[in-house]
Parts: C-alpha cells; sequence; structure tokens
C-alpha cells in the first residue's frame, strides 16, 4: 500500500510514503491520497494500539486536514466508517481529527451500491456531531449526476472540478 502525501514546504509534486512511523514523521502529513487496488477498509479498521499494529502511529496524524478517495472503490465504505470511528477513552475521532475536506475521484470500478452513499452521510453527520465537521467536498465532475450530493448539500460545501 501507498499513501501520497503533501506537505507545505514541497514544492516539487507529491512523495510517495511507505506505510510506516519511520519513513516520514506522520505529525508533518497535511494531505493523504488512498490509492486503489487495495483494501484501506481492511487496514484502517484493525486495532489502534499495540507496537505491531499498523496505525498504531496513525494518532500522531493530527494535521491531515485532506483526504483523497475514489467513490467506486470497494474500501470505500470502510474507510469512511473508519474517518466516523472515534477513540474510546477520550471520544476524540481516531483518525485525522483536524480532517475538514474530503476529495472524491472516479476510477474504473463501476459496483456501486448504496453503502457508499450511506457510508458518507454516517461520516459526515457524525463528524459535525462530533465537534470536527467535514466542511469541503470536491468531487470530480464525472459524478456530479449521483443522487448523494443533494442529500448531502445541507451537510458539507459541494465543489464539483474537472481532476483532483
Amino acid at each position: 500500500p501507498m499513501f501520497y502525501i503533501q506537505r507545505e514546504e514541497l514544492d516539487h509534486g507529491i512523495p510517495a510514503l511507505r506505510l510506516g512511523p519511520d519513513a516520514i514523521p506522520l505529525c508533518t502529513v497535511q494531505r493523504v491520497t488512498l490509492a486503489n487496488k487495495w483494501d484501506y477498509g481492511q487496514l484502517f479498521s484493525l486495532p489502534l494500539t499495540g507496537a505491531q499494529q499498523p496505525l498504531s502511529s496513525f494518532h500522531t496524524a493530527v494535521n491531515v486536514h485532506t483526504v483523497q478517495l475514489s467513490y467506486w472503490d470497494p474500501a470505500t465504505p470502510g474507510v469512511l466508517g473508519a474517518l466516523a470511528r472515534k477513540l474510546d477513552h477520550t471520544g476524540a475521532f481516531a483518525f485525522f481529527p483536524r480532517l475538514h475536506t474530503l476529495c472524491v475521484t472516479e476510477d474504473h470500478y463501476q459496483n456501486h451500491n448504496s453503502i457508499v452513499d450511506t457510508s458518507m452521510i454516517e461520516v459526515l453527520q457524525a463528524r459535525a456531531d462530533g465537534g470536527a465537521p467535514i466542511e469541503h467536498l470536491r468531487v470530480v465532475k464525472t459524478l456530479a449526476s449521483r443522487e448523494i450530493w443533494d442529500l448531502i448539500k445541507d451537510l458539507v460545501v459541494i465543489e464539483y472540478v474537472l481532476a483532483l
């Protein structure tokens, strides 16, 4: 799996980041792009603590403000569910407490079901109710005709873009 990151001090594109705390200080990550062809939903459902857990260090990625994912990717409902997850002991969001923008792309998958739409509504509502709302949704124009955007237009500012 690859995470693509963008930091303010980088001027020359987006470098690849191997998953792991030793690859780059996760506290510097501001944008995460979830590439296709890997089950991120499964990854984000793993336990959050313990030295051997892949996400045990993600609690330090507190500066992530943007997550990009694919609407059609079968892993997307799992990722959206994870973004709504709270830590039991603090009530804070488990992933990316400063998240304010979701970017939604389109790719080769065409096996949509309503779980993506339901998960989108749930994460937007959970984050708003929890005091850490997702304020912006950037959606590629090829997805503009999906009914979900009308359903959530009161929860988030939606911007349709040519490409992400």
